[in-house]
């Protein structure tokens, strides 16, 4: 982001000084500030008190500039029709948003969990009806880096020495094009300045919190800059196994170091170059999914826990890695390339079956690699044009090794008899391997008709190539018909009857591309409010993929929306507020939706729906005195499937999306004191939301209220601060499903994903 810096001489300002002492009258009419040199004194011999003189009418106060970066086009937010929530790193401080979920949370038509999924405008980031697909309708975008399912789950999203977040919501195809059909989340950390500064923080809380974090830099030489964070943020959590006896079930240990070089050659003075790279190590319990059975609902239905016996961890590393080259060609025209590169790496330890019986465990083991390269051409106020021209190409690989243990069905399920001949142990192993090429040619400008008109034209183009695979072998199979008898090896039985035939991984493979249009109005009805409509089309791309169990390789069509938008923006200066409303409707056909298998125990893409969405959002930032400010973010959204057919669960038309509450919005305040003192609270509400696609009494989540707030003293060197989450201690739930009782299972009941509870501590800062 750029800054703007001004340069004071104070000779000017002496001299009007000097003349103010040295006149002995002065005229009514303020004087001539062109010309301070030109003195006429009076006639009179003995100088007379000069009457008052009258006051100059001030300029209404300008708020601050806020741009933003995620369309590509350096738009100022009063400019801009998407819908967009901008947040600075002053603003993350001073709320203790502690990731981009917690920033999500206090952000209206925008929700998220403490697993790695969000929702924008209802719309899940794994797709409506909440299955994790390899191709997400939304990213989260750190310094250009687009982030997989495992960055999602790592300490990447923290918000430590963070300059900004963008929340768009709606499709961003014309600028971000590929996974980016429900919107973007676009996060910028600090760059380095040529300066020296440096900031350290300690905190300490309930629940075994604490952090240790370190940020600073400055000038290496005349021409490079660096930038060096650590972060160590650890909290025990607050889910109790109460089979083990473990309080810490749901803990997360992460590690993070990130270091940022800025070069500005002198030879090359319209060049800066920006590198960066961040390593994350997290290793979390976990944190995705509590069992309760029927008999212990009651004791339990307000309480965080799970049942599992098998000791469960989640361990995520990742690294990300960009080069930014900007160049000016002159004051308006510049060139970017981006280089983006992220690696990940997961192994997950699981109790299978999530209850606490000792039969089935599962471990996965996934990576992800990621390589992108953008090339740019901006343009700046240009014979009344705006706007980017630019080439994207992309390779996104994706590795998933699964070995289960344990897992037991009933051999009367195999055989299809009607009553119980006994239960079959099976472990077995499976793959799943994707890779996706994507090439993209991209523009959109802005054309100034008038003072007041302003249109905008985008289109992009994108072409995707997938291949993919998923070899599945069982390694065991031995049947019992009392726990006590000799195993007996049924592997052949079991494949022949096509519960898990197994596959040798014929791979599948597709081709799609699509032509994206964008057109908008803009129109100042006033010098402070103006007026916008858009139109936008955007799409996730086909694919083919295997079904693991059976080795049939399926293919899917892309999926299309048409989304129309209308709004408003407004600033009043002098009142020191501003607004934005959107309207929205979004039409979705050849909708990709996960489909059962008919023996129910896989699942495919089909191109199954169709759905509608309809909805708004409303932001007002207000600042009534100098030293407190005010906050209102809101959004309603209603979702809605027109045609999902399920061959085996049924007709879902009518149903909401999973994960999409009907509104969420929050209320925030902070308060900064000349003294020193500030303070600063967030109340948000969320409503309620289901966790599965038939929408059934077992997957909803219930409504919930959270109250956050911070009490503190800063000086210029350090400041101490109180903090609370979650104040009111809500209990509320993100993930609710029913689990049937089965041959592993012996009682059926409720697994679910929790919010963390009330959470307090202390926080030291030190600067220099």
């Amino acid at each position: 982001m750029s800054r703007i810096r001004r340069l004071l001489s104070p000779a000017p300002l002496a001299a009007a000084l000097s003349l103010a002492l040295q006149a002995p009258a002065l005229s009514a009419q303020p004087p001539d500030e062109t010309a301070l040199d030109t003195i006429v004194l009076p006639e009179q011999p003995t100088p007379t008190p000069a009457p008052l003189a009258e006051p100059k009418p001030q300029k209404p106060v300008a708020l601050p500039d806020v741009v933003v970066t995620g369309e590509k086009l350096g738009r100022a937010a009063a400019q801009t029709a998407s819908s967009v929530s901008v947040t600075s790193g002053q603003s993350l401080e001073d709320h203790g948003d502690e990731s981009v979920q917690d920033l999500m949370r206090r952000i209206g038509n925008a929700t998220a969990t403490d697993q790695g999924r969000f929702s924008i405008r209802g719309i899940s980031n794994t797709g409506p009806d909440g299955m994790q697909l390899n191709t997400p309708v939304a990213t989260v975008y750190i310094d250009g880096v687009p982030l997989d399912r495992l960055g999602l789950q790592s300490g990447l999203t923290d918000t430590y020495d963070i300059e900004q977040i963008e929340v768009l919501r709606g499709p961003q195809s014309t600028s971000q094009g590929r996974n980016a059909l429900a919107g973007a989340v676009v996060v910028r950390s600090r760059e380095p300045e040529f300066q020296w500064d440096a900031n350290a923080r300690a905190r300490i809380g309930d629940q075994g919190a604490r952090q240790y974090s370190f940020a600073g830099g400055g000038p290496l030489t005349d021409t490079l800059a660096f930038r060096l964070v650590y972060d160590d943020n650890d909290q025990q959590g607050s889910v109790t196994n109460i089979t083990r006896g473990e309080d810490d079930w749901a803990h997360s240990d992460n590690r993070m170091l990130r270091a940022r070089l800025l070069w500005k050659p002198e030879a090359l003075d319209r060049l800066s170059v920006l590198a960066g790279i961040t390593d994350v190590r997290t290793r979390n319990g976990m944190r995705e999914v509590g069992f309760v059975p029927d008999s212990l609902y009651q004791q339990y239905r307000e309480k965080r826990v799970a049942t599992a016996d098998e000791p469960g961890f989640m361990d995520v590393d990742a690294s990300i890695a960009s080069l930014e080259l900007r160049y000016a060609l002159s004051e308006r025209f510049s060139l970017t390339a981006t280089t983006a590169f992220l690696d990940s790496d997961n192994h997950t330890h699981r109790d299978a079956d999530y209850s606490a019986a000792a039969v089935a465990t599962g471990d996965a083991i996934s990576s992800g690699s990621t390589l992108t390269q953008e090339l740019r051409l901006n343009v700046k106020d240009w014979q009344g044009w705006t706007g980017v021209v630019g080439v994207f190409v992309g390779r996104f690989d994706n590795r998933y090794y699964s070995r289960n243990t344990g897992t037991r069905i009933l051999l009367s399920d195999v055989l299809g008899l009607p009553f119980n001949t006994g239960y079959v142990d099976i472990d077995y192993n499976g793959r799943a391997d994707r890779d996706n090429d994507n090439l993209a040619l991209f523009t959109e400008f802005d054309y100034a008709w008038t003072e007041r008109l302003t249109g905008t034209l985008g289109l992009r183009y994108d072409r995707e190539s997938s291949w993919a695979r998923a070899p599945f072998e069982i390694t065991r199979a031995d049947y019992r018909l009392i726990p006590a008898m000799p195993p007996l090896d049924v592997r052949l039985l079991v494949e022949q009857a096509g519960i898990f035939p197994g596959n040798d991984g014929t791979p599948a493979e597709g081709d799609y591309d699509a032509l994206l249009p964008k057109l908008g109005l803009r129109y100042a009805l006033r010098s402070w409010l103006t007026a916008f409509a858009t139109y936008t089309e955007a799409y996730r791309a086909g694919g083919a993929e295997v079904l693991t169990s059976t080795g049939q390789i399926t293919t899917y069509d892309p999926e299309y929306t048409r989304n129309y938008e209308i709004g408003l923006r407004g600033e009043w200066p002098e009142q020191k507020l501003t607004m934005a409303l959107n309207l929205f409707r979004i039409d979705w056909r050849d909708q990709q939706v996960m489909v059962r298998t008919a023996s129910n125990n896989d699942s495919y893409t089909a191109n199954a729906g169709r759905s509608r969405l309809h909805g708004g959002e409303l932001e007002l930032h207000w600042q009534p005195l100098r030293a407190w400010q005010l906050g209102l973010s809101l959004g309603a959204s209603q979702s809605e499937y027109l045609e999902f057919i399920d061959q085996n669960l049924g007709d879902f038309a009518g149903n909401r999306f999973t994960r999409s509450p009907r509104y969420s919005g929050a209320l925030s305040s902070s308060w900064r004191s000349p003294s020193g003192l500030f303070a600063s609270a967030v109340l948000n509400r969320t409503a309620s939301q289901y966790s599965e696609v038939d929408n059934s009494a077992d997957s909803l989540n219930a409504a919930y209220t959270l109250l956050d707030a911070r009490l503190g003293y800063e000086s210029d060197h350090w400041s101490l601060v109180a903090y609370g989450r979650n104040l009111l201690d809500e209990f509320y739930t993100t993930d609710r499903f029913a689990m049937p009782a089965d041959a592993g299972r012996s009682e059926a009941g409720i697994a679910r994903s929790y919010g963390d509870g009330r959470r307090y501590g202390l926080q030291v800062e030190l600067r220099f």
